[in-house]
């Protein structure tokens, strides 16, 4: 499902749904940078944007994690069910620069809490459609206190159709 490492516009496509990921390491700055015009926007795809509240933490704290122990835990869960999978689970994160060799080890957080929202109708967002011609880059952030009503379940965005 993983897609975004093979420069997919979005991270994730699970059968026809999109899933835009993103960090946010202040709960109370609550804002998400969206770093293109076309990661918030598919004319035939539903989109979400799933968002995982983080802080940071010490190496030595309980459930902390860093990018290498939470890929390394991910690819050790998918060695054990498809190896195939795995492989290609290796593959895409050497494609973004990251090796299971332990050199990102250096940062740790601690996951608080997940939000999903549906990316609809007016969900404050930037699309190709509207920008004038000329602009071929844009990057923005989204005030995440303001997108109360476009909130979806949890495991709304991770369903096969």
């Amino acid at each position: 499902f993983w897609t975004g490492a093979e420069d997919d516009v979005q991270d994730f496509a699970v059968g026809k749904n999109r899933i835009e990921v993103k960090t946010c390491a202040s709960p109370s700055k609550n804002e998400v940078l969206i770093s293109s015009l076309e990661q918030l926007y598919n004319a035939e795809c539903p989109i979400y944007l799933a968002v995982v509240y983080l802080g940071h933490a010490a190496a030595e704290t309980p459930s902390a994690v860093s990018l290498f122990s939470l890929a390394e835990r991910i690819s050790n869960h998918i060695k054990k069910d498809n190896i195939s999978a795995h492989d290609a689970f290796i593959r895409k994160l050497s494609m973004r620069g990251l090796f299971l060799d332990g050199s990102y080890n250096e940062s740790f957080y601690l996951p608080s809490s997940f939000k999903a929202f549906s990316v609809r109708d007016e969900f404050p967002r930037i699309t190709p459609a509207d920008i004038r011609h000329g602009i071929s880059k844009a990057k923005y952030n989204i005030n995440l206190s303001l997108c109360a009503g476009y909130g979806a379940s949890m495991d709304t965005p991770f369903k096969k159709d």
